[in-house]
């Protein structure tokens, strides 16, 4: 072919886009600069203290920028793009700390930029935020983001990947068939901006202290009830980071479909699940090589191979087609008829096909899923990933077939 080529996942982690998030103090900078550190060497990353960051100034050793400004990240990045192969020879991969940070300092940057570039202009009225910039309905923050994401392509171009590190917050949702509210962790950053940066991510940790509580009885018997006082101890804890969560209480992600659920908040131990998945989905993409038909001269045995049952019946039916044939004294042309029946019931349907689903569809995908428990939502909602986590009106055949399944629908629809 002139064009297209089978790709293989890199096991080199500088190229991946990955996210860190996590409450105050519980570790976040010093994890993921010790995962560069260890993995590429102690010259090999630049961590930004970014805003009023200052997450570095007790981690002795760690390479580190202060970025006080935007225009100061602009300058950082742009001096790494320009002179990457005679100033940064080894740097493999910049930490940004945090990325809610970097944002926050780009919103009067980018107000900044639309007034100087439209001062002069009859009847401009310079903005005051950016929800006033660039005409405003959002549109100050998506330039905003697409100078960020910009910069990030531009540093990857090079052989610079993009690290970084986030705030986390509670978020009340709204569950898409129900209307329900749940609690999320989620960045404290606007949606909107996470939302860019999540989609060029390959993983998202979510770290978080995972605690064992307890009820313990203290004081004396109650004369009356004859019960004591109880109160909830914390026994022990451990800080992990979560990078799938079925339950959806965590806004983690990964691209990498077998990584480790969670591992405890460890440089080490966060290397290990990313190469792990790497490696699982490089083994699982394999493609077979198919074995060359043997010549009838050839002495060489033809490998055996093993066949499924589904493909032992079809030959049966085959066999069983051309012996009716031949004892009937059939005409061939009745052979093909045969044959073309069993081989359309084997026909493939394209899975990956988008269909659009009527109301009386959804309308019962949504009832039975209401009546369902939390088993079978959660299995439901991992064929929602693709369509923002939300039921909607056009969607994959198989993801369709899949939630119709675990729902009970197949002999309703």
């Amino acid at each position: 072919m002139a064009y297209g080529k089978k790709n293989v996942i890199s096991t080199d982690l500088s190229k991946l886009i990955l996210g860190l998030l996590g409450e105050p103090g519980i570790g976040k900078t010093s994890t993921i600069y010790k995962m560069a550190e260890e993995e590429f060497g102690e010259d090999s990353y630049l961590l930004l203290d970014v805003g009023s960051e200052f997450g570095s100034e007790y981690i002795h050793g760690v390479v580190a920028e202060q970025t006080e400004t935007f225009k100061k990240f602009l300058d950082v990045t742009n001096d790494i793009i320009k002179n990457k192969d005679t100033e940064y020879p080894n740097l493999k991969v910049v930490i940004c700390d945090t990325i809610d940070a970097l944002f926050e300092i780009g919103e009067p940057y980018l107000v900044k930029l639309y007034n100087q570039e439209h001062m002069g202009e009859k009847n401009f009225k310079p903005a005051t935020t950016i929800n006033g910039a660039e005409g405003g309905f959002m549109h100050g923050q998506d330039r905003l983001i697409e100078i960020v994401i910009n910069q990030v392509v531009k540093l990857r171009k090079v052989g610079v990947g993009f690290w970084y590190t986030g705030h986390v917050k509670r978020r009340s949702n709204d569950d898409a068939f129900t209307g329900e509210t749940y609690d999320m962790i989620t960045t404290n950053m606007s949606q909107r901006y996470f939302a860019a940066i999540r989609n060029k991510s390959h993983a998202i940790g979510i770290a978080y202290i995972d605690r064992t509580l307890t009820e313990q009885e203290i004081g004396k018997e109650n004369p009356i009830t004859k019960e004591k006082k109880t109160i909830t101890r914390v026994t022990s804890e451990s800080r992990k980071v979560k990078f799938r969560d079925d339950s959806y209480t965590a806004d983690s992600k990964s691209r990498l479909a077998d990584i480790t659920e969670e591992v405890l908040l460890d440089h080490n131990e966060i290397l290990k699940a990313l190469k792990d998945a790497i490696n699982s989905a490089n083994g699982a993409k394999a493609t077979p090589v198919e074995t060359k038909k043997t010549s009838k001269k050839s002495t060489k045995k033809p490998p055996v191979v093993e066949k499924d049952e589904e493909e032992d019946d079809l030959m049966e039916q085959l066999k069983a087609a051309v012996e009716s044939v031949e004892e009937d004294n059939t005409p061939p042309f009745d052979v093909e008829e045969e044959v073309e029946d069993i081989f359309s019931e084997e026909e493939a349907v394209d899975e990956d096909a988008m269909i659009t689903l009527d109301d009386d569809r959804l309308n019962a995908i949504r009832a039975a899923f209401k009546g369902s428990d939390a088993t079978t939502k959660a299995k439901v909602k991992k064929h929602l990933v693709d369509y923002n986590n939300k039921l909607s009106a056009e969607m994959k055949t198989s993801d369709v077939n899949a939630i119709e399944e675990i729902l009970g629908l197949n002999d309703e629809v």
